[in-house]
Formats: C-alpha cells, sequence, structure tokens
C-alpha cells in the first residue's frame, strides 16, 4: 500500500473495530477513507447499509467524488441521477463529475455548468478551472480566456491556479509565448504553498525550461529550507526528461545523504527507469541489487520496471519472477494498472514463434490471476 494511506487504512480498522458513536461528519469521512484503503465497492456497501436518515447529502456527495476519482463513469451517473430526484446536487458534486468527464468528454463540462446555473448553484474557482481545461482539450483558446474575462466581470478573485491552466494550455499547444505570459502572471501572485511550486516546475518543464525549473527549486527552498520526499521526486522527473544521467544520479546521491532522508521508493524508481529508458541494463540491474543491500522496499512499480528490465534482453525466467511477484502485490482496485500493455505485448512477442510453453504457461496463468485473461 503507499505510505500515504498506511495511516488511513489503519485508523480505517480501528474505527470499524470500535463501537463509538458515529455523527453524519464521520461517516462522509469514513466513506472516504473506505473508498482510498479497500476501494469503491467498499465504499458503496458501506453507503447501501446506512439507515436512509443518514444517507445525508454530505454521504451521497462523497460517495459521487469517490465514483469520480476512480474515474466509475455509470455509477457516477447513476447515483448523481439519485441526488438530483432527491435535490442534494451541489457545487461540489458537479464540479466532482466535471473532473471526470475531463478525461473523456471535456465537451460535456460546459453544459454541466449551465445545468448548475440554472439550478443557482454558484461557481467556484475549481468550476471555472474545469471550465477552462475543458475548452482546452477542445483547443478552443478564445473560449479559455473568455472564462477568464468573465471572472473578472463578475469580481472573482483570479487564483494561481487559473493562470496556471492557462499556462499549461498553452504550453501543450506549443503556444510558449503566451505559456509564458500566464507563467508569469503566476508567479505575480506570489505563492507561497508547495503545490504552488510544483505547478510551476511542471510548466518549466513542459516549456523545456530548464533555467525556470532551477529557478522556481531555488525559489522553493527559500520557503521550505528542508524539501521532502514529494519536492525531490517530482525534481528528479523533470531532470530525468530534460537533464543528463549523471545530473541526475548527482541528485540521487543528494536525497540520498540528506539530513533528514527517509526512503521513497518511487525516488529510486525514477533513477531505475532512467536507466532502462536508456538501454543501461546492467546499470538498472546493479542499481536494484544496491536497493535490496540498503534494505529498500520495491513497491508494484519497481516490479513492473523489473519485469521491462529483463524482458529487454528476453530474459524470461527472471522477468517471470518480478511478474509473479508484482501479481501478489496486486491487493487493491488501484492496483489493476498491473502489468501495463506494453508489458504484457512485449512477452506475447517472445512467445511468438518459441516453443517455450511451460512458460507461457506460467505467463498466462499470471494473467488469469490478475484478470487480464478469462479463467
Amino acid at each position: 500500500m503507499d505510505q500515504p494511506w498506511k495511516a488511513s487504512s489503519k485508523l480505517s480498522e480501528l474505527l470499524e473495530s470500535s463501537k463509538m458513536h458515529m455523527t453524519y461528519a464521520d461517516r462522509v469521512i469514513w466513506i472516504d477513507l473506505l473508498a482510498r484503503t479497500r476501494g469503491t465497492q467498499s465504499a458503496e456497501m458501506y453507503f447501501n447499509g446506512l439507515q436512509e436518515s443518514d444517507k445525508t447529502r454530505e454521504a451521497y456527495g462523497v460517495l459521487l467524488h469517490c465514483y469520480c476519482r476512480a474515474k466509475k463513469l455509470d455509477k457516477a451517473l447513476e447515483l448523481f441521477g439519485k441526488m438530483k430526484e432527491l435535490d442534494y446536487t451541489s457545487t461540489w458534486g458537479y464540479n466532482s463529475l466535471a473532473s471526470l468527464f475531463l478525461g473523456t468528454m471535456p465537451e460535456q463540462i460546459p453544459l454541466l455548468v449551465q445545468e448548475m446555473e440554472q439550478k443557482k448553484l454558484n461557481a467556484d474557482i475549481a468550476t471555472y478551472d474545469l471550465l477552462i481545461l475543458s475548452y482546452g482539450a477542445q483547443k478552443d483558446f478564445g473560449a479559455c480566456e473568455k472564462v477568464l474575462e468573465d471572472m473578472q466581470k463578475k469580481d472573482v478573485k483570479c487564483e494561481w491556479t487559473i493562470y496556471a491552466s492557462l499556462a499549461a494550455i498553452y504550453a501543450y499547444a506549443g503556444i510558449h509565448s503566451k505559456a509564458a505570459e500566464f507563467i508569469h502572471k503566476m508567479e505575480m501572485e506570489n505563492a507561497c504553498d508547495r503545490n504552488y511550486f510544483h505547478n510551476l516546475l511542471g510548466l518549466y518543464k513542459d516549456m523545456k525550461d530548464v533555467s525556470g525549473v532551477y529557478r522556481t527549486w531555488n525559489a522553493l527552498k527559500s520557503i521550505f529550507p528542508i524539501p521532502n520526499n514529494d519536492d525531490y521526486l517530482l525534481m528528479m522527473c523533470i531532470l530525468s526528461e530534460l537533464s543528463s544521467l549523471e545530473n541526475l544520479e548527482t541528485w540521487f546521491k543528494s536525497w540520498e545523504s540528506g539530513q533528514f532522508f527517509e526512503y521513497d521508493v518511487r525516488i529510486t524508481n525514477v533513477v531505475l527507469e532512467a536507466y532502462l529508458l536508456r538501454d543501461m541494463i546492467q546499470k538498472a540491474k546493479a542499481f536494484y541489487k544496491s536497493m535490496v543491500a540498503k534494505g529498500y522496499d520495491p513497491n508494484l512499480r519497481t516490479m513492473e520496471l523489473l519485469t521491462r528490465i529483463y524482458m529487454k534482453n528476453y530474459q524470461i525466467k527472471p522477468a517471470l519472477k518480478y511478474l509473479e511477484m508484482g501479481s501478489a502485490m496486486v491487493t487493491r482496485e488501484q492496483d489493476q494498472w498491473f502489468p501495463q500493455p506494453e508489458t504484457i505485448k512485449i512477452f506475447l512477442e517472445y512467445f511468438e514463434g518459441r516453443e517455450d510453453w511451460d512458460r507461457a504457461e506460467k505467463f498466462c496463468n499470471i494473467l488469469k490471476k490478475l484478470k487480464k485473461i478469462p479463467s
């Protein structure tokens, strides 16, 4: 299980086993915890087991949010329809649904916002942000900026997140002059939270502006003198793409030797993947061995990378070993991405034209266990 949710999972178990009285607010938190630690099905079962009087507007809202976060479109639409019948819709509910639509049906978001306005629900910053992103996904740049104009007409304070979204849209479209304009506006906000700096780092990465990346890193450190693992993770992901391998290795050593070092497998995976992408298979293997020697625990992503590393040279035996180890780690709804389609494709290419029946059968059995193919 990912580090941030270990404590939440433990808390959920303690709450469940205790006989303490739960308030309406407790139940809302509990539904969210269940979805995060045990999957949306567990959250749904708990919600369905509540008395009707306990199924408050907030309880419906958090379950909808859980469905949207897990990209359960049919479930989300069905529940949202029920919420409309009960007059339980809210700005948060519409925003949750809009965030789900953003990846697949961005053209539906303006219609959602219109419907929201008809219900006299006030748009918030998240609503405007999603509306801008929906137009950006459709490459309607004029509509993006019209949202900004409408906000100004309504005296809605434009937060840095809006400028960040506009900058990202233009950077992705390759219109770097406009992206730079909104990055400048974003920087003028002088925000002091980590999300702000992380967004700024990502924007300079998209612009391939290495000097901007380093300048933002120094600005972050002026506010947060001791960078945390999330800071290092983002910076090293960016350097893996924009800088040299030697520079990435230097940053890894700097992180590992830090005064308040706390191991984070996500960061070691960045280096492991960097070796893989550069076809430096022997270095990747040696790096993983050094991880194990230091007592570092791998995660599911590590198993995916190791499987790929060994399949690069068609070393089928160790590749199957790590694939099987990874399959044993798939315990949550969020883990069902493993293995990635590209990894499966590499195995299929290996078995094509080879009479390696025993290992082919083992591969199929692993996929059956993971429900990737019918049993």
